[in-house]
């Protein structure tokens, strides 16, 4: 099948998404408010708000924007970010069924107070849009090993990129700081930890339980990205979304030890000293690591569903 007939397939297949969602109107007829306000609205059923998100990917998605990025001010403070000691053995059992090892959840102890600078987080991760314009202006080798043959998908225009490399992630914050004459980077494990947990420390985005329709991970079923900010019911306290599910997404942090916390006695721990820290879970993950603790070490990014999103030091300009 050629991309023509994919493409009407797709249409013929969307255009009829409100059989779930009996009177709604045609996702095709709304204007891009519209169909913003169904993607990240938690009163339709997945398929309408997939409908909306295929059609503003088509279109051009109004709420991706390199020049003018949607940013999220996060409040500076003095937070605390970890487990305790105690709960160590507690989240163990209550995940070791996903084949948590316990050294990897005590090396999210201990719970540390430290003080969180004022900054802006992006509302969205970057997307695969965002990160082909960057392809095409910076002229630079990487490419997103999820991109079948190297080239991108329009159809997933306003997904987020992902199995990007961490030196890829770095550049593109460097190129768009050089195009907006502003100061981008990725977030440190901190800043990730309390933009999505709030000064509430919850265990995820929005809570303390986790729930099955709050984020997109193997629970969901749905075994592929899916439009930023479909899971609305998940954002964060700040109102970041998808920060559980959907991508991983890199920190500038590095796999060692909290001050103060256990050295780790496994052998396959103690050989991720160093590696890269990314956060949040994936679609192709299970729910044990979307909590806002949880840190993931990986010596080989580009075989995860990787992606990122960028943090803005202040002064802003």
């Amino acid at each position: 099948m050629d991309k023509k007939d994919y493409l009407k397939e797709r249409d013929d297949l969307f255009a009829d998404a409100r059989s779930v969602n009996e009177g709604l109107p045609r996702p095709h007829d709304l204007s891009d408010e519209a169909l913003i306000s169904i993607v990240e609205s938690s009163a339709y059923e997945t398929d309408y708000r997939l409908a909306a998100g295929e059609i503003l990917a088509k279109r051009g998605d109004p709420r991706i924007s390199l020049d003018d990025p949607l940013m999220m001010d996060i409040p500076g403070a003095y937070v605390n970010l970890g487990v305790s000691e105690d709960d160590v053995e507690e989240l163990f059992q209550a995940n070791r069924s996903y084949g948590v090892m316990r050294d990897s959840i005590a090396l999210e102890a201990p719970q540390h107070r430290i003080e969180v600078l004022p900054f802006r987080m992006a509302k969205y991760c970057v997307t695969n849009e965002e990160f082909n314009q960057f392809v095409a202006e910076s002229g630079t080798h990487h490419r997103p090993s999820s991109w079948h043959n190297d080239q991108y998908d329009s159809i997933k225009a306003n997904h987020p990129v992902f199995s990007v490399s961490f030196e890829a992630a770095n550049e593109f914050c460097q190129w768009l700081s050089e195009r907006n004459k502003r100061r981008f980077r990725l977030p440190t494990e901190a800043e990730w930890e309390y933009a999505s947990s709030g000064l509430q420390q919850y265990k995820y985005p929005w809570g303390n339980q986790y729930l099955d329709d709050h984020a997109n991970t193997i629970e969901s079923r749905l075994m592929s990205t899916t439009p930023i900010g479909m899971f609305a019911r998940g954002n964060s306290p700040f109102g970041v979304m998808d920060m559980a599910g959907n991508v991983e997404e890199y920190t500038s942090g590095r796999y060692v030890t909290y001050s103060g916390g256990p050295i780790p006695d496994d052998n396959c721990m103690k050989s991720l000293e160093g590696a890269l820290v990314v956060r949040g879970g994936s679609f192709a993950r299970f729910q044990d690591l979307t909590r806002t603790s949880c840190r993931h070490a990986v010596s080989q990014p580009d075989k995860f569903a990787i992606g990122f999103r960028y943090v803005e030091e202040f002064p802003l300009h």
